[in-house]
């Protein structure tokens, strides 16, 4: 019978074979990775352009059904979730109302499509923004207090990683014209986006922002920070 003899070759890989195996997959991990991290950054903000677009739309779907006002028109609030309460029957879906990169927000994701249009003796339902961290806490977006439908290019909403110097002690903040504004790096890296009150939605960058703030053709563009 004959013997079969192996030799260190025949056992497996040597370890300059396994290096090189470890050094052509971490370069292939270098390459990719930072690739399928914008990848994941742009559809995340592309979503919440979409979002900023569909809130856009359930204000003027509100004014169509009362004389062309928007609800900072026809009340005083004095919370950001108070007056996205009043579009309850025009938002497609409360899920609108998080950006995807806004982590932070305890909320995130856990809504359903009955959550603001479900009442009961006219009071908001159990998600409806009755717990507190379904009110503030739980919207990635401002509104514009000032925004009308007859003056379209006024500020309707938009990202609330906003920043000013000074910053504001309260969440009614004042836009001037000649404010120190940007955005900060915690939802789209010193990006953001706003919607009009046209209903456009954009991404802007801060020097974009202060050329829109200029074009509103108000001088304080109030807007009302959730916090």
């Amino acid at each position: 019978m004959r013997t079969q003899h192996f030799t260190k070759r025949d056992q497996g890989l040597t370890w300059i074979e396994v290096l090189i195996v470890v050094a052509v997959l971490a370069i292939l991990t270098s390459i990719w990775l930072p690739r399928l991290a914008r990848s994941k950054f742009r559809s995340s903000r592309s979503n919440c352009t979409s979002n900023v677009k569909q809130i856009g739309i359930a204000f003027r779907l509100y004014a169509n059904d009362n004389d062309v006002e928007y609800p900072q028109s026809l009340t005083n609030l004095t919370q950001a979730w108070q007056y996205f309460q009043q579009l309850g029957n025009e938002l497609s879906s409360p899920k609108v109302l998080i950006c995807p990169s806004d982590g932070s927000r305890p909320a995130n994701g856990h809504y359903s499509a009955a959550d603001f249009t479900s009442m009961s003796n006219g009071e908001p339902a159990t998600n409806n923004f009755s717990h507190p961290i379904h009110r503030d806490g739980s919207l990635s977006y401002f509104v514009g207090l000032d925004a009308k439908e007859t003056r379209p290019q006024m500020i309707l909403t938009g990202d609330r990683n906003l920043t000013m110097k000074p910053l504001p002690s309260g969440n009614i903040w004042t836009l001037g014209i000649n404010s120190t504004v940007g955005w900060t790096e915690k939802m789209h890296d010193k990006g953001g986006n706003v919607g009009l009150a046209d209903g456009s939605a954009e991404q802007i960058t801060n020097r974009k922002l202060i050329e829109k703030l200029r074009n509103t053709g108000d001088t304080t563009n109030r807007i009302v920070m959730p916090q």
